[in-house]
């Protein structure tokens, strides 16, 4: 006797809920608007673009709500307020500046010099000068003399020596009333002149010869 085997299929049945079935989808956060970046406080997405914003699909799903939430507000972008032209101007503290007062430049003190086989000596008679503020510089054969008196008055020139010096061994003595300048020779000989004569000197020179 063959015996017959009957399979049964059992069928479940799965209810869902209404909530469920008639769900939407939507973002529970708040909008987020940092620097460019645009978002939802629920969700990690973020764009640039506000349409992209707009369709970010929601990350929460509820029971549907016939009432439409409010659409975000696109965030206005504040524009600085146009100043006055005046105010835009940079503004400096005012200063007074006098110029200088013009000094006065005399004429050639009285002087004198001598001179030994290995020196020469210049004096000269500088009343109420300066010696702070005056100074004397020199090379082998150029002698250069700046003094400043009282009453902003000075006096310069430029000697050029007849002879060569040791600059080294040279030395100078400043006081309120006198300027002592001791140049050593470079060589133990006699000068003609304390100056080295101009072209113009050594042409007269020559002319006085020949008469």
């Amino acid at each position: 006797m063959n015996s017959e085997k009957k399979k049964h299929l059992c069928w479940v049945k799965t209810e869902v809920p209404v909530s469920l079935i008639n769900a939407c989808t939507y973002h529970p956060g708040v909008p987020v608007f940092h620097d460019a970046l645009k978002g939802w406080s629920c969700c990690k997405r973020r764009t640039t673009d506000f349409s992209d914003f707009l369709s970010i699909v929601g990350c929460t799903k509820g029971r549907h709500n016939s009432e439409k939430p409010p659409e975000p507000v696109k965030p206005e972008v504040k524009t600085t307020e146009k100043k006055e032209l005046s105010e835009l101007k940079p503004k400096f503290q005012e200063h007074i500046i006098q110029a200088p007062k013009p000094v006065e430049a005399i004429k050639r003190p009285r002087h004198d010099w001598h001179q030994t086989g290995g020196e020469v000596t210049i004096s000269v008679y500088a009343k109420n000068s300066l010696p702070e503020l005056s100074q004397v510089e020199a090379n082998s054969t150029l002698l250069n003399v700046h003094i400043v008196f009282e009453g902003e008055k000075e006096f310069h020139q430029n000697v050029k020596l007849w002879g060569v010096i040791d600059v080294k061994r040279s030395y100078v003595t400043m006081t309120a009333t006198k300027i002592e300048i001791t140049m050593r020779k470079a060589e133990p000989m006699q000068w003609a002149s304390l100056e080295l004569p101009t072209a113009k000197k050594q042409e007269k020179q020559k002319e006085d010869i020949a008469d």
